[in-house]
């Protein structure tokens, strides 16, 4: 079994070292990715979806329109509606489309490859007060798998590509070139909403409840249904001024 000292010289070594040992196992990648998802970004709030090919489709079914029609006692559907004046579309009545009939579509995940490196030096660590417990990093929420230098290394790292990972979600944007080869990776979330979403563009107004009900009228109603479930999200300035307009107004 080899010595700590071995452990920790082996930080800074050659791509060839990698062929036989030194990745990181599928056991250690699953919890720093558990770890990465569980940060207090936005990632918490948005589905994250392992994936063990390059692309993955997911499959969408909604029913965007009514699917009820007035009943006749043992009549079939299509049959009623042929000879209903009332039918709910007239100009279907009769055919299986009067029918409720579910929209189908797919979600496409390609993935883009991210890298991060991390040079660790013999010199740098060797006066570490975690060097003489090299560990494993803790699962999340769970107790220590041994703690240590290794454990606090991947749980920054963790961190970082936590507010990394969120920062490519709100502003990539694939025509952004050379200026940014990160962000030029996939478009986010910002890019995707421009290209075809809701807008309400407050033209740089500062936040206040007129921002929230005109952004809430926007919003088409099918997604209006459990207004509990819905977040807001606003940059930190937005927000103390917001702050500072609630503190403002009059309360009686």
């Amino acid at each position: 079994m080899a010595s700590n000292r071995q452990l920790v010289e082996k930080a800074d070594f050659a791509n060839a070292d990698l062929v036989t040992a030194g990745l990181v196992n599928p056991e250690q990648a699953n919890r720093f990715f558990r770890r990465l998802i569980n940060e207090p970004t936005m990632l918490r709030d948005v589905r994250a979806v392992e994936m063990d090919s390059p692309t993955r489709n997911i499959n969408r079914l909604q029913f965007n329109k009514r699917i009820l029609r007035a009943g006749t006692s043992a009549t079939a559907l299509d049959t009623a509606a042929a000879a209903s004046s009332t039918a709910f579309d007239p100009s279907t009545a009769g055919e299986a489309t009067s029918r409720g009939k579910p929209e189908t579509s797919q979600v496409v995940l390609n993935t883009t490859e991210v890298i991060a490196e991390v040079d660790l030096p013999y010199d740098v660590i060797e006066d570490n007060v975690e060097l003489g417990n090299i560990g494993e990093m803790r699962d999340v929420g769970g107790a220590p798998a041994g703690g240590g230098f290794i454990d606090t290394v991947l749980e920054l790292m963790a961190e970082r590509a936590a507010l990394d990972l969120e920062e490519l979600l709100l502003l990539g944007d694939v025509d952004l070139g050379t200026a940014d080869t990160y962000l030029d990776l996939q478009d986010g979330v910002l890019e995707i909403v421009r290209d075809g979403g809701n807008i309400n563009d407050e033209v740089g107004a500062l936040v206040s409840k007129t921002t929230f009900k005109n952004g809430k009228k926007t919003m088409p109603d099918q997604y209006l249904r459990n207004i509990n479930s819905m977040r807001h999200y606003i940059s930190h300035d937005q927000e103390t001024e917001y702050r500072d307009t609630v503190a403002d107004r009059a309360t009686g």
